[in-house]
């Protein structure tokens, strides 16, 4: 039972070693800053999900958790990444925005019969130019 159990345990490690391996194993940047120092042991991480400058890994926790009583860090980890993946949202609001604003002016005037040719191909070609955006190198 003694070489059943080590052997599931060698596994097991082995199967977590490699999968760990290789979903963080391409990180580069992974620093934790600190942003104020606290009196207790309470500890505050701060992670951000997109930045649209450098100062957002700090300055929103900064903010949001100045008067806590804990020690309060933000975890800076591949800013270039997260930079790329917050213009790319940016654009693609912004774009989304453009596109709905100027599909409802065709509708409400002379072109809507054209619009109606047009939706399905430009529907294809909207779709095609994410296939390989910066959200998807994001998960990678």
């Amino acid at each position: 039972s003694a070489l059943l159990g080590s052997l599931f345990g060698v596994g097991g490690m082995g199967l977590s070693g490699y999968k760990m391996a290789s979903r963080i194993g391409v990180i580069k940047t992974f620093e934790f800053d600190l942003i104020r120092g606290g009196s207790g042991l309470s500890v505050c991480i701060g992670v951000s999900g997109w930045l649209r400058s450098e100062e957002d890994v700090s300055w929103p926790w900064a903010n949001s958790l100045g008067s806590s009583a804990c020690d309060l860090y933000a975890l800076r980890w591949e800013p270039q990444l997260l930079l790329d993946l917050g213009s790319f949202l940016l654009n693609m609001v912004t774009a989304q925005f453009a596109d709905a604003a100027a599909e409802y002016w065709i509708k409400t005037t002379v072109l809507a019969s054209l619009s109606a040719a047009l939706a399905w191909p430009m529907a294809l070609i909207s779709y095609a130019n994410n296939l390989d955006n910066t959200w998807v190198k994001t998960r990678e």
